[in-house]
C-alpha cells in the first residue's frame, strides 16, 4: 500500500491555495478551508476524531440497493426513489469536468 499526501508536515500557504474552487454539483463549504493538504491530511480540519462505522451507517446503501433490486415493481414506502430530480439536485457537470 502506498500513501501519498500534498504538503509538508506543517501547514502552508501556497500548498493549500492547491484546493481553492468551487463545487458545482452541490452547496459544499469551500473546498480549501474544509480540507488540509499537510502532514495527516483533512484528519487535521476534524481534529483527527474518526469512529467505527456502524450498521446505520450503510443504512442508506441498504435502501437503494433494495429499491434497485426490483426497479420496476411499485414499492411502497420508497416512491421518493422514482421521482425525478428537482432542479438544485440535477447535474451539469460531474467533479473531474465530464
Amino acid at each position: 500500500m502506498t500513501l501519498l499526501e500534498s504538503g509538508g508536515r506543517a501547514d502552508d500557504a501556497a500548498t493549500q491555495s492547491l484546493y481553492r474552487g468551487a463545487s458545482m454539483a452541490q452547496k459544499y463549504f469551500q473546498l480549501d478551508a474544509a480540507r488540509s493538504r499537510y502532514f495527516g491530511g483533512s484528519t487535521n480540519c476534524w481534529m483527527g476524531f474518526c469512529r467505527p462505522l456502524d450498521e446505520d451507517d450503510f443504512e442508506p446503501f441498504s435502501r437503494i440497493v433494495e429499491v434497485l433490486s426490483s426497479p420496476y415493481d411499485e414499492q411502497r414506502g420508497n416512491e421518493r426513489y422514482a421521482e425525478p430530480p428537482r432542479p438544485d439536485q440535477i447535474v451539469h457537470e460531474t467533479f473531474c469536468g465530464t
